[in-house]
């Protein structure tokens, strides 16, 4: 049967060759922990809710955003996830799927 797995974090919002050294070094360690071998992997970048958040973790979330210049406006949250990359992945896994089912 076929697997996928999918890691959603921030750190997958940032374009920078270490944030993406670290959310795939993330998904690795997790895949190798458990030995779990998927047929696709992806990683995607989450929101950042400031509006969720309590007083405390949201000016804490403001003050990692501030240093890795992401969106600091926490009067509002903020959405980065690629949905169209989301959308293909899925529909990837499902042709996958349906191939299996033959």
């Amino acid at each position: 049967m076929p697997s996928a797995f999918f890691s959603v974090s921030l750190t997958a919002a940032e374009q920078t060759e270490k944030s993406k050294a670290e959310t795939q070094r993330i998904a690795t360690e997790f895949l190798d922990e458990t030995g779990w071998r998927p047929d696709m992997v992806a990683k995607f970048a989450r929101a950042l809710v400031y509006t969720q958040y309590n007083f405390f973790l949201r000016h804490l979330m403001r003050i990692i955003a501030k240093r890795s210049g992401g969106d600091t406006d926490t009067s509002v949250d903020h959405v980065y996830a690629d949905w169209e990359e989301v959308r293909r992945f899925t529909e990837c896994f499902l042709e996958r799927l349906s191939q299996a089912a033959k």
